[in-house]
């Protein structure tokens, strides 16, 4: 019984540490600045670029055993993101999560950015 629940409890904590949770940010070049607060199955995403701000709340996402992160919203272009992605012109916009180091990489296929807890970012991106 007892090495039942701390098999529990180890699979439960390793199930914690494979999904963001938190605020993470990062920054392009200096001038494309963006934030994500992941909030269980949800995030909210903010952009800044060159001062001109975008946000999307309460993006459903999914992460896989080799970190790719599904966020079916991407896709629809009548969301918030997805709208967001192709306004800029991008065809291509991939999210992955390094469990490892806690990291987000955002991919829009001519650049990306990879963003890191807030409390560590040298950006200072704060309220975003």
């Amino acid at each position: 019984m007892f090495r039942t629940l701390v098999c529990v409890a180890a699979l439960a904590a390793l199930a914690l540490a494979g999904a963001p949770s938190g605020a993470y940010c990062g920054s392009y070049m200096g001038f494309i600045k963006g934030k994500m607060t992941v909030t269980g199955n949800e995030f909210a995403f903010s952009l800044d670029v060159a001062g001109t701000k975008s946000s999307c709340p309460n993006a459903p996402f999914t992460v896989n055993a080799a970190g790719a992160v599904d966020v079916p919203s991407l896709k629809d272009p009548n969301a918030c993101l997805g709208h967001l992605v192709r306004s800029n012109g991008l065809t291509q916009f991939d999210v992955s999560y390094n469990a490892a180091e806690n990291t987000i990489k955002l991919d829009a296929g001519i650049g990306s950015v990879t963003l890191e807890r807030c409390d560590k970012s040298l950006f200072g991106l704060g309220n975003l």
